[in-house]
């Protein structure tokens, strides 16, 4: 799983110079299953997906929230 997560991180932020801490890739996981549905590459198109803000977004990432009752969020950061 740790390679899977290195090479997400490195697909999204190959041309990212950037240190923020928004612009690391999110995976939406079915919660049933604890299968990936999507993945994002900031906060920002996940809220588009999601159809909310990204502050939402951001919000339930770091409490651990589920959107939906049905999906769960995890930022993939450097490994």
């Amino acid at each position: 799983m740790e390679n899977y997560y290195r090479l997400l991180y490195a697909i999204f932020n190959s041309d990212s110079e950037s240190d923020n801490k928004y612009e690391h890739p999110i995976i939406a996981y079915d919660i049933e299953t604890d299968l990936p549905i999507a993945v994002f590459k900031n906060a920002k198109t996940c809220a588009e997906f999601f159809n909310t803000s990204r502050d939402s977004i951001n919000c339930a990432l770091c409490r651990n929230n589920k959107r939906n009752a049905k999906y769960r969020l995890e930022r993939v950061k450097e490994v």
